[in-house]
């Protein structure tokens, strides 16, 4: 949910500039919070100061706001925007190197969809392979086209209900696509094949009510692929636990416990992690705990190493 906010009308490519190199010099980034999910670049010149007329190379425009990252892939930049309150939502794919558009791809969705007011609809961050781009456009499904914007596939997951909207951005690994569906009643993360776009294996997660009583719930955390002990784990912060499944089946290898809040049960961000440790942090001024990676079962009792209880929720919030 908190990916790049592009406001108004531009979309800025700052990133492309390294220095006094071409900008296809530099590394891809590729997906939500870059090639590793972990937010981290490791380029080692990169501009430090930021203007209207420094350090930009292009500017490219777009119709609308939105939450979601530009990525960059093989020479390609795509970022979403959608338009007229989500009933078309769009993939742009910009050149990197003097941001022409090459294509777009627009999917219609007529159905009345619940957002957030700072959460434009196109909130999802693609992800890219060097050779498809995937992209999920909420309840108008999951849609995956080649670098000449030619559809491969599109998967209908079913309709996302939730009155702040969605967020989580989808994941590429071991020729699947990992995406944590929701919020709403319905909840669950999905592998799809990325050849084909079929289902490889869906594991629920409780969801719940999308209105303040009797209790929010929801989670918009990306997933996010960890080697624990040589075994690659998919990683991710639901409502009210951080849960690790193995790409191949989707099974639960090991859950833990600890962020529900007096708010709600909520989860915006995605998990960190440092060597065999993990931070896991609930959204709405809900609980943020620490823990250790790995195990099996329900690890909260052996793994969990802290946890900040939340803000509770203050009379004006309950008025709301």
């Amino acid at each position: 949910m908190r990916g790049l906010l592009i406001s108004g009308l531009w979309c800025t490519l700052c990133m492309a500039v390294m220095g006094n190199r071409l900008e296809c010099d530099a590394a891809d980034w590729p997906a939500f919070r870059g090639p590793r999910g972990d937010g981290i670049s490791l380029e080692e010149r990169v501009p430090l100061r930021w203007g209207p007329a420094q350090n930009i190379k292009w500017r490219f425009e777009l119709p609308g706001p939105g939450n979601s990252s530009p990525i960059v892939s093989r020479g390609h930049v795509f970022v979403t925007c959608a338009t007229e309150n989500g009933k078309h939502r769009r993939l742009y794919c910009l050149n990197r190197t003097n941001g022409k558009k090459l294509w777009v791809r627009d999917v219609e969705w007529e159905n009345p969809e619940p957002t957030h007011k700072t959460n434009p609809y196109c909130g999802s961050t693609p992800v890219a392979d060097g050779q498809r781009v995937v992209v999920w456009h909420g309840s108008a499904g999951v849609w995956c086209y080649d670098f000449q914007g030619r559809e491969l596939w599109n998967r209908d997951l079913g309709e996302v209900g939730h009155i702040w909207g969605y967020g989580s951005s989808p994941v590429i690994f071991d020729k699947k696509v990992f995406l944590n569906f929701g919020p709403g009643v319905d909840s669950f993360l999905v592998a799809l094949d990325l050849a084909t776009g079929a289902v490889v294996w869906k594991t629920e997660e409780p969801g719940g009510a999308n209105e303040r009583e009797p209790r929010m719930v929801g989670s918009w955390s990306t997933p996010l692929v960890v080697s624990i002990d040589g075994e690659q784990q998919i990683v991710c912060s639901m409502p009210t636990r951080v849960v690790a499944c193995a790409p191949q089946s989707g099974q639960i290898l090991w859950s833990c416990d600890g962020l529900p809040s007096p708010r709600g049960d909520l989860v915006y961000t995605s998990v960190l992690t440092s060597g065999k440790t993990g931070v896991a942090m609930g959204g709405y001024k809900g609980p943020a705990m620490g823990f250790r990676l790995g195990g099996r079962g329900n690890v909260t009792e052996n793994n969990r190493l802290w946890r900040l209880p939340g803000q509770p929720q203050c009379e004006h919030c309950k008025a709301l």
